[in-house]
């Protein structure tokens, strides 16, 4: 089974909105599946490619 990639899509669509509103609050929701996963999998990228402060509040980020 081939996956449609849909997931990163999402994660490089959130992680650009943050830098865009950078210091508003975003917040994550996954139309497809599990918003706390995604959310997660935001994070994780997040730790691994940028040098910021993430603030996490329910299913919303904000990096300063």
């Amino acid at each position: 089974m081939r996956k449609t990639g849909t997931t990163t899509r999402l994660i490089d669509f959130y992680i650009q909105e943050l830098f865009q509103n950078f210091g508003n609050p975003i917040e994550i929701i996954d139309t497809l599946g599990d918003s706390k996963e995604l959310l997660h999998k935001i994070l994780l990228r997040l730790k691994h490619e940028h040098s910021v402060n993430v603030k996490v509040t329910n299913n919303t980020l904000t990096i300063s």
